[in-house]
């Protein structure tokens, strides 16, 4: 206690001293670990590769497509990437396989620009399987989703 008492001064400077260094080797340690740390997501802005809005797993992918079944209505999610940034039409064929041995075959001629969602909504309540392919630009996405269920 007496050594503190008359010591506070130098105690106090030693704390200083210690957290400043602390914060200093931590800014050391994020900059120079930055670049292996960021290499998988470096890609998102300088690169081909996007990362999935549904899932967040790194994809190549100009559109990115997500199938849900909501009552007795799928929904087809579809967002444009900024892979290629100027609008383009984009195809879009759907393939719906029902339980009763049906089948029903859609297509989606639109153009859409870079950052676009859209949303296109099936009435299928017996539906099992769908196979969603995408056209843009001549890159073309299969998506294939058999629903639990039915």
């Amino acid at each position: 206690m007496i050594l503190l008492r008359g010591n506070a001064r130098l105690v106090r400077r030693v704390c200083r001293f210690a957290y400043g260094f602390a914060l200093l080797i931590f800014f050391i340690y994020a900059i120079s670990s930055y670049p292996s740390a960021a290499t998988y997501y470096v890609n998102l802005w300088s690169g081909r590769e996007r990362l999935d809005v549904f899932d967040f797993s790194l994809q190549n992918s100009v559109v990115i497509c997500k199938v849900e079944k909501v009552g007795g209505e799928l929904r087809i999610l579809l967002l444009r990437t900024y892979f290629e940034p100027q609008a383009q039409k984009m195809l879009v064929k759907v393939k719906v396989l029902s339980g009763d041995g049906g089948e029903m075959l859609y297509t989606f001629n639109e153009e859409t620009t870079a950052g676009h969602l859209t949303i296109y909504t099936i009435y299928a309540p017996k539906a099992q399987y769908v196979q969603v392919e995408v056209e843009v630009d001549g890159v073309r996405v299969v998506k294939e989703v058999w629903l639990s269920g039915s």
